[in-house]
């Protein structure tokens, strides 16, 4: 089975949302992603429901840069966002509390896109 890409991922993000945990978050998110699958994502996230379009926006609550490779190894688990943000693999600019929130909102997160993907959760 291919690889889960983040073209996957930003194309199921909305279906991996945890609304239940998003009771009052009002945020917009620009993930800015280099390396091998190069792209800007905008991830906005209001009255419990998830929106995510290719592109760029002004005034993002908190914006994101990451290597293509090392954003797929935080969302498989096998490197801590902590860690990479400390080893200058994952760059955060914003609000704070928002990014620790994050993981929350996506808490469906990888098991349903390995879901979707027929692939061994």
């Amino acid at each position: 089975m291919d690889e889960i890409t983040i073209r996957d991922i930003m194309l199921n993000l909305p279906r991996a949302f945890s609304p239940e945990n998003a009771q009052d978050v009002r945020a917009v998110v620009q993930l800015h992603v280099t390396g091998d699958e190069p792209g800007d994502w905008v991830i906005r996230i209001q009255e419990g429901q998830c929106e995510v379009n290719e592109g760029q926006v002004a005034g993002a609550d908190l914006v994101f840069t990451a290597e293509a490779r090392d954003l797929l190894e935080m969302l498989h688990g096998r490197l801590n966002p902590l860690s990479a943000y400390m080893m200058g693999r994952l760059d955060f600019r914003g609000n704070s509390t928002l990014a620790m929130k994050l993981p929350s909102l996506f808490a469906k997160g990888m098991a349903y896109l390995k879901q979707q993907r027929g692939q061994d959760q």
